[in-house]
C-alpha cells in the first residue's frame, strides 16, 4: 500500500538478517519491484552471489591468498548471471598484482567485490569490524545513584509483587525479577 503513494522506500535493520530466501525476496520485492519480480529467478541470483560473498569474507581474512579469492570469484564469473561481467574479469587479473599485506587494499578490494554483488544496487551492509575510522570505544561504567525513599518503596512494592507471584506458581523468581527491577529503577 505504501509503496503506491511514496517517492521512494527504505528499509534499514541494526542486526543480521536471518531470514529464509523467500523472506529476502519479499522484502527486496518491496524495494525494487521492477527487479526483483520472478520469484523463480532469485535462486539463481543468490547462486551466482554466493562465491562473490564467500570471497569478499576471504578477502578480509589476513590468511587469505590472492589465489583463493580468484579462484571464489572465478567460481561467480562460471554463472551466467555474470559470465560477461567486466568488473568482475578486471577484478580476477588485477587481484595477483596487489600486496595483500596492505589492510587498505583488503578493504579497498572488498568493496570492489562488494559492487559485483547482485544485490549491490538494493542492499548496502555496512559491518562494525569492516569500519575503523571513527570507531567509538564503548567505555562502561557503573554509577550508583541512591533511591528517594518514595522510588525505594516502588521498587520493593513491585519486587514483592514479582516474588509473590512467582512463588504462587512455584517458579524461581530470579529471572522473572530481572527486567521489572530494571524497569522501575
Amino acid at each position: 500500500l505504501l509503496r503506491g503513494v511514496v517517492e521512494h522506500i527504505v528499509l534499514l535493520t541494526a542486526t543480521p538478517i536471518n531470514t529464509a530466501d523467500t523472506d529476502l525476496f519479499n522484502l527486496l520485492n518491496l524495494v525494487d519491484p521492477d527487479n526483483f519480480q520472478y520469484r523463480e529467478l532469485f535462486g539463481q541470483v543468490m547462486a551466482a552471489n554466493e562465491p562473490l560473498v564467500k570471497a569478499r569474507q576471504r578477502i578480509l581474512d589476513r590468511t587469505a591468498t590472492a589465489q583463493d579469492i580468484v579462484d571464489l570469484l572465478r567460481g561467480s564469473q562460471n554463472h551466467a548471471l555474470l559470465r560477461n561481467n567486466c568488473q568482475l574479469a578486471q577484478l580476477i587479473e588485477y587481484l595477483p598484482t596487489v600486496d595483500l599485506n596492505d589492510s587498505t587494499v583488503r578493504i579497498h578490494l572488498a568493496d570492489r567485490i562488494e559492487r559485483v554483488n547482485l544485490f549491490s544496487n538494493v542492499i548496502t551492509r555496512t559491518r562494525k569490524r569492516d569500519v575503523t575510522e571513527f570507531r567509538v570505544t564503548r567505555r562502561p561504567a557503573v554509577h550508583k545513584a541512591t533511591m528517594h525513599p518514595a522510588e525505594a518503596q516502588l521498587y520493593q512494592a513491585v519486587t514483592d509483587a514479582v516474588r509473590a507471584y512467582a512463588w504462587s506458581r512455584d517458579i524461581n523468581d530470579g529471572f522473572l525479577l530481572a527486567a521489572p527491577q530494571r524497569q522501575v529503577s
